[in-house]
């Protein structure tokens, strides 16, 4: 039984991290949006043959610790002992909830403090206010 983990459209980079416990990265845009994506191989053992750009990629999921990428350019099989899939989903966020700016008398109590802290009298100031 085959599970689709990931699909990607136009170009997939692969990346081979020469340190650390990845073995493998491929990093690309999603389908359903224009999201950046990334999918990552740990203990995993790569085909020698695995190029270092693809295009439009699938990550399917074909047993335990087994995973085929499925291209344009071919197909390879993954021997991997974990598979960690992320999506960088901050700009639909941001266009459905949109930034407030802080409102005018907090950003003047940040300045002055700032610029209280600037100096030692200053400092002195803010701690005896503290108190």
């Amino acid at each position: 039984m085959s599970t689709e983990v990931a699909q990607f459209r136009g170009t997939v980079h692969c990346r081979r991290p020469p340190h650390g416990p990845l073995e493998l990265e491929l990093t690309g845009r999603t389908v359903e949006g224009d999201e950046e994506q990334m999918v990552a191989f740990s203990g995993a053992t790569l085909p020698s043959d695995l190029p270092d750009v693809l295009e439009n990629v699938v990550v399917v999921s074909t047993g335990e610790r087994e995973f085929r990428l499925l291209s344009t350019g071919g197909a390879w099989t993954i021997t991997a002992a974990a598979i960690h899939a992320h999506t960088n989903l901050s700009a639909p966020f941001y266009r459905a909830i949109p930034p407030q700016p802080a409102p005018l008398a907090r950003r003047l109590l940040f300045a002055t403090a700032l610029t209280l802290a600037r100096t030692r009298p200053g400092l002195l100031l803010l701690r005896a206010l503290r108190r």
